[in-house]
């Protein structure tokens, strides 16, 4: 009976780790896919940047100023996308 309960334990444990382990394995890909997506996100937002310090004319001020929150708030978010996939990388592979 005991041997029966250590065996019930035993898989219990391997199947409740098991998500854990396949997640942390697939970490570089993650880190990989965030930090593409927050340099596409960095790029489109100096580019919007870009194109407002060209073509002013044609802008209110007020769409001008929500252009370049938006853009600083995008940018702002890329920064920690970016940070989080690089610090995930560097993490992992100290593992």
């Amino acid at each position: 009976m005991e041997k029966d309960l250590t065996l019930m334990k035993n898989s219990f444990d391997n199947e409740f780790i098991s998500p854990f382990a396949s997640i942390l394995s697939m970490a570089p890909w993650i880190a990989t896919a965030v930090i593409i997506i927050s340099l596409y996100m960095l790029i489109r937002a100096m580019f919007i940047f870009g194109v407002i310090k060209r073509g002013r004319q044609e802008l209110t001020g007020d769409e001008i100023k929500f252009i370049k929150m938006q853009s600083t708030m995008n940018i702002i978010i890329s920064g920690i996308f970016l940070a989080c996939g690089a610090w995930l990388l560097v993490t992992y592979f100290k593992l």
